[in-house]
C-alpha cells in the first residue's frame, strides 16, 4: 500500500494474506449402488482416506458416528436417504463434503398377476416392488429359461402381515407338492432357500393377503444346475468345505462351491455329517462308512417328488436323531443300517429292509417316537430302549424285544409265521378297542386279540403282553378244569392307568403244536394273582389252527389254554426223547397206566407247526412200558417229532414236541452195503453232505464197465437200491461219482 500526502511525501507498506484450500474430497464407490438378489440386497460404500484429516459418514445431513471408510448398505436402510462423507482439516478447520450417493433396487419380476413366466436370474418382489405394499392375491408359475436347470427361490427379507401366507409349490400349479408355507412367524432377514425337485425344475408361488398390507419380500429367482454331491470330511452339512461335487455326466469330482440342496441329483454321505437346522432333502444316501447326525436343533424334511427313496441308509451306516430333533415329511426312509432315535421320526414310512441283523436304539431314559414302522428283514431287528410306534406293519423278520427294550404300539396289524414281535410289547389300550397283538416266541407266531368295553366311557391305559414258551406256574385248578397247556402261556399286565379300562375279553390262538385234542373241551383260565387259576370259559372255533375267546374279566395276569374235566386218556406219558444213532433218529418214550390204549402214531415235521404221520406203534396196555421207534427215512439236519396217543374209542392226545438237530455233515461216504455178498439186489446206505446228483458204475474184475446209471440224493442218509440179478457171480468194484470225488467199494455176487 503506497500513501502520498498533500506535500508530495509518499510512504509504502504491505500485508500478506494466506488463503487455505478446502480438504481434498474422495470419491465414494460405488457411486450408484444397486441392491438386488445378486448381492443379497446388500452393498458397501467405500472411499480412500488421507492421513491428517478427519472423516465422518453423513446421512441426510446427520453424522452417523462412523469414521471408517466403509458403510454397509442393505434393505434395512432407506432408499430415499443420501449419504456423503464430511472431511475436516483439524489444522485449518476447513471442511468439505463429497457428492451425495443414494442406492436403488434392481428391477425384477413381480407377483402382480397370474400369468406364467419363464425366468432365470431375476430379483423377485411382491406387487408393490421392493418398497411398496404387498397388494392382492396372485399365483404365478415360473419355468427355468435354461434347459436342464431347476428354479431356486431365495428370500432375503420377509415381512408378512397377520394371516398372510406365501406358498411355494414344487410343480406347475398349486396342486403340486407344497415345499413351504411362510407366514408371519417366518418374518425376518434370515435367508431362506427353496429349490424345485421336479424334472422340469418349475416353481409355483402363491400369495394370500392377510388382515392388512405389509412390505412383503425381497427375493431372487435363479436357475440352479443339479449336481451330484459326496462328503469328503466330517462336519456340518451347510459347510461347503465338507463336500465335493460334479455334473451327473461328468467323471471328475471338484471341491464344492456350495452345500447340497433339495433338487440336486444325488447326495452321498460317507463321513459324519451334522445337521443343526431345518433342512429339506429328497435323494440322500448314507453309505456304509457314513453317519448322519441331527443335532438338538436339527430337523430333516423328507420331501417327496422324485420316484427314488428320499433317505437310504446302507448296512454299517447310522442315522442318529438327538433329543428334540426329528425327521418328518412325506418321504420314505429305507434302513439297512442302524437308527439311533432319541427324538422323533414322523416321516411317511420307516422301512427296515436290511439283510443282516439290525438295531433300533434309544440310549436315553425317555421314549422315542416313530410314526410308521415297516419290518421287512428276515435277519431280524433288535430294540434297545423304549420306542413309541404309532403304526407297525410286519412283512418279514422278527422284532426282538426284552423287558426294558421294546416297542409301545398305538395301532397294530397282524404279523405272520415269519414276522412278529419276539418278546414283550407295550401297547396303548383304549375303551372300545379290539386290538391284535402280533407276538410270538421260539419260532411260533401266536397273536393275541384284546378287546375292552366302552359302555362306561373309560379312558386309556398302557398295557404289556408277552407269550412265554413252556409250562405256566403251577396253580390250583377251578372246578371243571383238569389241566392247562404245558406248551406256552401268555402274560398281560398294566403299566400305566390300569383303572381306566375294564370289561376285557381276550382271544388266544392255538396251533398244531398246542396239542389241542378236543376243541370242544377247551377253555381259557387266568391266575388270581396268587395260587389259583380262574375259569374264563370260552368257545373254540374248531380243530387247530383256531382261536378261543374268553368271557369278560377286569384284571391282568397269566392266561393259558385249559381242558375241561373229561374221561382221562388211559395212559400217562412219563418221558419222550430222541437221539441220533448212525445219522438216524431214534425215538424213545416211557408210559404208565395203559388201559384200553390202541396205538401211538409217530408224526414228524420240518417245523414245529406242521406234522406228517411216519409210523405206528401198537400199545402194550401194561402198567409200565417203554417204546422205541427208528426213523429210517431220509431227513434233513433239523427235525421235529410228536406222539399222537389214541385209545380204543378214537379219543387222542398229543405229546410234547421234541426237536433233533444234527451237526452239519462234513463229507460224503458209504455207511454200509448189504447184503454183501449178494444174490440179486444190494442196498447202499449213503451219507451226502448236500443235495446232489450221483453217478453209479459197476466194473468187473477185468475193469470192464457192466452197469451204470445216475440218481439224485438229498442231504443226510440215503438208501440206494441196485438191481443186479443179471450179473454173473464174481467180484465187482462199485464207483460212486460225487461232486467232490469218487468213492470205491468192493462187492461180491454169489
Amino acid at each position: 500500500l503506497t500513501v502520498t500526502d498533500l506535500c508530495g511525501n509518499t510512504a509504502t507498506d504491505q500485508v500478506s494474506l494466506v488463503v487455505n484450500a478446502a480438504p481434498p474430497m474422495p470419491s465414494i464407490s460405488p457411486s450408484n449402488p444397486v441392491l438386488s438378489h445378486r448381492n443379497s440386497f446388500r452393498d458397501t460404500l467405500t472411499y480412500t482416506q488421507q492421513a491428517g484429516l478427519i472423516y465422518d459418514w453423513v446421512e441426510n445431513g446427520s453424522l452417523l458416528g462412523n469414521a471408517t471408510n466403509n458403510l454397509p448398505l442393505s434393505f434395512l436402510n432407506s432408499s430415499f436417504s443420501q449419504y456423503t462423507v464430511r472431511i475436516t482439516n483439524p489444522t485449518t478447520g476447513c471442511v468439505s463434503n463429497t457428492a451425495p450417493v443414494s442406492f436403488s433396487y434392481a428391477p425384477g419380476v413381480l407377483l402382480n398377476n397370474n400369468s406364467a413366466l419363464t425366468v432365470c436370474d431375476s430379483s423377485f418382489y411382491d406387487v408393490g416392488g421392493p418398497i411398496g405394499p404387498t397388494g392382492n392375491n396372485f399365483t404365478r408359475t415360473f419355468t427355468p429359461s435354461t434347459p436342464g436347470t431347476k428354479l431356486k427361490l431365495t428370500i432375503y427379507n420377509l415381512d408378512l402381515a397377520n394371516f398372510a401366507t406365501l406358498f411355494v409349490y414344487d410343480g406347475d400349479n398349486s396342486g403340486a407338492p407344497r415345499i413351504i408355507a411362510l407366514d408371519q412367524t417366518s418374518n425376518g432377514s434370515s435367508t431362506k432357500t427353496f429349490t424345485a425337485s421336479n424334472p422340469d425344475g418349475i416353481l409355483t408361488i402363491r400369495f394370500s393377503l392377510g388382515s392388512f398390507q405389509s412390505s412383503g419380500w425381497l427375493a431372487g429367482l435363479t436357475c440352479e444346475q443339479p449336481l451330484q454331491y459326496r462328503s469328503i470330511a466330517n462336519g456340518p452339512w451347510l459347510n461347503s468345505i465338507n463336500w465335493e461335487s460334479k455334473l451327473p455326466a461328468a467323471s471328475l469330482w471338484t471341491p464344492a462351491s456350495r452345500h447340497p440342496n433339495k433338487g440336486d441329483d444325488s447326495i452321498a454321505i460317507r463321513h459324519d455329517i451334522t445337521i443343526s437346522e431345518e433342512l429339506q432333502i429328497d435323494d440322500v444316501l448314507v453309505t456304509s462308512t457314513g453317519k448322519l447326525l441331527l443335532d438338538n436343533n436339527g430337523y430333516i424334511n423328507l420331501y417327496k417328488v422324485k420316484p427314488a427313496t428320499e433317505l437310504r441308509v446302507e448296512a454299517g451306516a447310522m442315522v442318529k436323531v438327538n433329543t428334540g430333533s426329528f425327521i418328518f415329511g412325506s418321504g420314505i426312509i429305507e434302513l439297512k443300517g442302524t437308527l439311533q432315535n432319541e427324538g422323533a421320526v414322523t416321516a411317511d414310512n420307516l422301512i427296515v429292509n436290511g439283510t443282516l441283523p439290525q438295531q433300533l436304539i434309544n440310549s436315553t431314559g425317555n421314549t422315542s417316537s416313530i410314526s410308521r414302522l415297516t419290518m421287512n428283514n428276515a435277519a431280524g431287528l433288535s430294540t434297545v430302549g423304549m420306542h413309541n410306534v404309532d403304526a407297525l406293519s410286519l412283512n418279514n423278520g422278527l422284532i426282538n424285544t426284552s423287558a426294558n427294550n421294546t416297542l409301545r404300539l398305538d395301532n397294530t396289524s397282524a404279523g405272520n409265521d415269519n414276522a412278529y414281535i419276539n418278546g414283550p410289547v407295550h401297547f396303548l389300550g383304549r375303551s372300545g378297542m379290539n386290538k391284535i397283538l402280533p407276538i410270538g416266541k421260539n419260532g411260533a407266531y401266536r397273536p393275541v386279540v384284546l378287546s375292552a368295553g366302552s359302555a362306561d366311557g373309560e379312558g386309556s391305559a398302557t398295557l404289556k403282553a408277552e407269550v412265554i414258551h413252556g409250562a405256566a406256574p403251577t396253580r390250583t385248578f377251578p372246578a371243571g378244569v383238569s389241566s392247562v397247556s404245558s406248551v406256552r402261556y401268555y402274560q398281560l399286565s398294566a403299566i400305566e392307568n390300569s383303572v381306566n379300562l375294564r370289561d376285557f375279553a381276550i382271544t388266544l390262538p392255538y396251533g398244531i403244536d398246542d396239542a389241542v385234542a378236543n376243541p370242544a373241551s377247551l377253555k381259557i383260565v387266568k391266575d388270581d394273582g396268587a395260587t389259583a387259576w380262574l375259569d374264563l370259559g370260552g368257545a373254540a372255533t374248531g380243530p387247530a389252527p383256531g382261536t378261543i375267546t374268553s368271557e369278560p374279566f377286569n384284571s391282568f395276569s397269566d392266561f393259558v389254554l385249559a381242558n375241561v374235566v373229561a374221561g382221562p386218556l388211559p395212559v400217562s406219558l412219563l418221558s419222550f426223547t430222541g437221539r441220533w444213532n448212525n445219522d438216524k433218529p431214534v425215538l424213545n418214550w416211557r408210559v404208565e397206566n395203559e388201559i384200553n390204549l390202541s396205538r401211538y402214531e409217530i408224526e414228524r415235521g420240518s417245523t414245529p407247526n406242521s406234522f406228517t404221520r411216519i409210523g405206528v406203534v401198537n400199545a402194550f396196555n401194561l402198567a409200565s412200558a417203554a417204546y422205541q421207534f427208528n426213523d429210517e427215512q431220509s431227513i434233513g439236519t433239523m427235525v421235529f417229532y410228536r406222539l399222537k396217543m389214541i385209545d380204543i374209542n378214537g379219543e387222542y392226545r398229543y405229546s410234547n414236541i421234541i426237536q433233533l438237530e444234527r451237526a452239519a455233515i462234513s463229507k460224503d461216504k458209504i455207511i454200509s452195503i448189504s447184503p454183501n455178498p449178494f444174490q440179486s439186489h444190494i442196498t447202499v446206505q449213503y451219507q451226502s453232505r448236500a443235495n446232489q446228483s450221483l453217478g453209479l458204475q459197476l466194473f468187473d474184475s477185468k475193469g470192464r464197465l457192466v452197469k451204470q446209471f445216475s440218481l439224485n440224493v438229498v442231504e443226510g442218509v440215503n438208501q440206494l437200491h441196485i438191481e443186479a440179478s443179471a450179473l454173473a457171480a464174481g467180484t465187482y468194484i462199485l464207483h460212486l461219482k460225487t461232486a467232490r470225488g469218487t468213492i470205491h467199494q468192493k462187492i461180491v455176487k454169489e
